[in-house]
């Protein structure tokens, strides 16, 4: 009979990894993606004395539009002034999707107050601006959406300009949420809950969510060796200065973090 020869442990660890990371980019690849974008338009300010800074523009508002990529489905929710839209979604190159025309009408027959003569009217009942629904994308449509590159429009088409939407377009980018404002993304963020103004990497995290003080240390000079690993890889990347680093390692290694208190 022929043995064969079981894999090594080294085979066994990498086998493991692999498997490991395949499993974690298809549950990330999988998982939703939402995205927010703000219907706005900016109207510059108008003169103003020399030598004084200009005013702030003017922000108009008219709506937001809000979406889900999951798998290669983009489902889309838009709530929008009730005036007269004509919505779509720019490509890059000056490729358009239409989206949806407002606002929506429904004829709804209602009786009429007349009990000896039993009839209906019917009437036009407004449903506003709130369109919705799903689009396939392709996969290059995906990169695009990731990497911030559409721009959902809304465009009046209406008779008349209402007094408080003296423009008419409107529109904003399609922007991955960003829950902590961080600038990184949440589908590629790995630290959520970023302080705000925190120094971080690649990857959406800071130092000291990186190090945690309560984190599961065996010792404090583990923990002190860890907030040198992650400094160094800091300073490597352009992040920190060189001072700032090294106040940071004296910090470390002056804490108590992973010191085991002393029993009676």
């Amino acid at each position: 009979m022929k043995l064969t020869k079981s894999p090594s442990k080294f085979t066994a660890t990498l086998l493991c990894a692999l498997v490991s990371f395949l499993a974690g980019m298809t549950s990330k690849a999988s998982a939703e993606v939402h995205f927010t974008a703000g219907l706005d338009q900016t109207i510059p300010s108008g003169p103003h004395p020399i030598g004084e800074p200009p005013p702030p523009p003017l922000v108009l508002h008219a709506g937001a539009g809000f979406f889900t990529l999951s798998s290669n489905h983009l489902a889309f929710y838009l709530s929008l002034e009730d005036v007269e839209w004509q919505i779509l979604i720019r490509k890059p190159w000056g490729q358009e999707i239409p989206i949806a025309i407002c606002p929506m009408y429904e004829l709804v027959s209602i009786p009429l107050p007349d009990p000896e003569v039993p009839q209906e009217a019917i009437v036009t009942v407004r449903l506003g601006c709130k369109p919705s629904g799903v689009l396939d994308l392709s996969e290059s449509d995906i990169t695009e959406l990731l990497a911030g590159l559409w721009y959902v429009e809304a465009r009046f088409v209406g008779p008349y300009i209402p007094s408080n939407l003296p423009s008419l377009v409107f529109g904003g980018y399609i922007l991955p949420d960003d829950s902590d404002a961080d600038g990184v993304p949440d589908f590629r963020d790995a630290c959520g809950n970023t302080p705000a103004g925190a120094i971080i990497n690649i990857e959406g995290c800071s130092i000291q969510q990186l190090s945690p003080c309560a984190g599961p240390w065996r010792n404090h000079a583990q923990y002190v060796k860890h907030v040198v690993r992650v400094t160094v890889s800091f300073l490597r990347a352009g992040l920190i200065t060189p001072a700032a680093a090294r106040t940071l390692m004296r910090e470390a290694a002056s804490s108590k973090c992973g010191r085991r208190r002393k029993r009676c």
